[in-house]
């Protein structure tokens, strides 16, 4: 997700929003949500119950959302969200979770 994010931004300063996969119900208007936060902090993070990022919303390329972070943990979303400026969104429920995979496993 860093190096998309930072390709994006060599080509515009535009805040961007990165939506993965982890949840392909999330409503429109947590997406929204997300956008609308862009307008007073540098982030906006959206955590999946499982440790991950369901969405991020970026004003800049802001390494810290990447390194140094307790992965596959429900802090996930506050820690990374600390000492940037940014702000964490409720947690959604990872879709893998909803079939049934323990939180960390892969399934294939």
């Amino acid at each position: 997700m860093f190096d998309a994010a930072s390709r994006l931004f060599e080509e515009s300063v535009e805040p961007i929003l990165i939506l993965g996969t982890d949840d392909p119900s999330l409503p429109p208007e947590t997406i929204l949500d997300a956008a609308h936060t862009l307008e007073i902090h540098d982030a906006s993070v959206i955590g999946s119950d499982d440790g991950g990022y369901v969405g991020l919303g970026l004003r800049g390329p802001h390494q810290a959302l990447f390194r140094n972070i307790t992965w596959s943990t429900d802090r996930l979303p506050r820690d990374a969200g600390e000492g940037i400026g940014g702000r964490a969104l409720p947690l959604r429920r990872d879709a893998a979770l909803r079939r049934g995979h323990s939180r960390g496993s892969h399934p294939s």
